[in-house]
């Protein structure tokens, strides 16, 4: 049968960079390292997944990101202003 002690153990990684690939059947999530603002990440870890799976682990996400913002209201104030940004580089790219 199956034994969970065959299987290697988990291997931890630091990831601060993602990017990310849908298909109409599933979708890979691409993790990686920028030791450098100006160099391109150095890409390790693909972890793909059905949408259905993809959605619920949002969901997860975003319950334990409201946990931690009660916690530590700094991430919101850091998630705004990378809205903010998103928003000005959007409005950016249609006025050219």
């Amino acid at each position: 049968g199956f034994d969970l002690n065959d299987i290697d153990p988990i291997q931890h990684i630091h990831a601060n960079a993602m990017q990310a690939h849908g298909g109409p059947y599933d979708l890979a999530l691409d993790f990686g390292y920028r030791a450098d603002q100006n160099a391109d990440p150095d890409y390790r870890v693909r972890v793909s997944m059905s949408w259905e799976h993809a959605a619920s682990i949002v969901s997860i996400l975003q319950r334990l990101i409201e946990e931690y913002e009660r916690q530590v209201p700094s991430i919101s104030a850091i998630r705004d202003k990378m809205a903010e940004a998103q928003e000005a580089a959007a409005a950016q790219e249609e006025s050219s």
